[in-house]
């Protein structure tokens, strides 16, 4: 397994999203609270990851069953 060498590839526990529905959860960044993984363009395939904006958009909270 692949050690993480910068912040941005460390992210932290996910967290309960704020103002979205129960049991999902934000990923977030170590390196910066405000943003989430978030993924562009809308769920589906071949799609990127990055970094957003929190909201309660469907591509940028989770579920950990």
């Amino acid at each position: 397994m692949h050690e993480p060498v910068a912040s941005y590839m460390e992210f932290r526990r996910p967290v309960v999203s704020e103002s979205c529905a129960s049991g999902w959860y934000y990923i977030i960044p170590a390196d910066n609270y405000n943003v989430s993984l978030n993924v562009r363009g809308g769920l589906g395939e071949s799609k990127n990851i990055i970094s957003y904006a929190k909201g309660c958009y469907d591509n940028s909270i989770w579920y950990y069953g």
